[in-house]
């Protein structure tokens, strides 16, 4: 488990109450385990999908761990077979209203691939390109477009995870695709020369 998973069950562990009654240690045995499996199996993936959301790494572990205390008061209700889509599902709503109520950073300027060719075969480099991609974006195109490209969800479970019809997805991620598309080609096109 990484630090930022162990510090998630830690703040999970923090809002159970300390001492359970006797005929609960069972169930709350149970429900910790479970909790602890979905931080170890979707943490790292909530918290990605947050970042490319466009928050920063601080916003992102404040929004992740307000999904962890929703999923803490819902656990009993979130099916097993649904539980990454819930948790998706949360941290975008979560994210979408943090990104509205925090008034965003003026975005860095990108970094001209034409004048270091070398830069984007780093990874930082790459990374910072996308995410500065990905926030000029529509949230809800780039939701679609983060789970469906770069986290590997499959049409449905987006559906299931965003509560839209599949055709909407369908819809969104070709409009993701061609806004992301036109972005890249924006960056990689020479630039004008002016004329004397």
């Amino acid at each position: 488990m990484s630090t930022d998973e162990l510090a998630a069950v830690a703040q999970a562990r923090s809002l159970e109450p300390d001492e359970p009654r006797p005929a609960q240690a069972t169930v709350d045995g149970e429900r910790r385990a479970r909790l602890e499996r979905i931080v170890a199996e979707h943490h790292a993936t909530m918290w990605r999908f947050l970042r490319r959301l466009g928050l920063d790494e601080s916003d992102a572990g404040d929004a992740a761990q307000e999904v962890l205390v929703v999923v803490i008061r819902k656990l009993d209700r979130i099916e097993p077979r649904a539980e990454r889509a819930y948790l998706l599902r949360t941290a975008y709503r979560i994210g979408c209203r943090l990104r509205a109520e925090r008034p965003r950073a003026e975005l860095q300027d990108l970094p001209d691939p034409r004048a270091r060719p070398d830069a984007l075969v780093e990874q930082k480099q790459a990374r910072d390109l996308l995410d500065g991609i990905l926030a000029k974006m529509d949230d809800q195109l780039r939701a679609v477009f983060v789970l469906h490209d770069i986290e590997h969800l499959t049409m449905a479970e987006i559906a299931e995870t965003l509560e839209l019809k599949p055709g909407t997805v369908a819809s969104r991620l070709r409009r993701a695709r061609q806004d992301f598309e036109q972005r890249v080609a924006r960056l990689e096109a020479p630039p004008a020369e002016d004329e004397p």
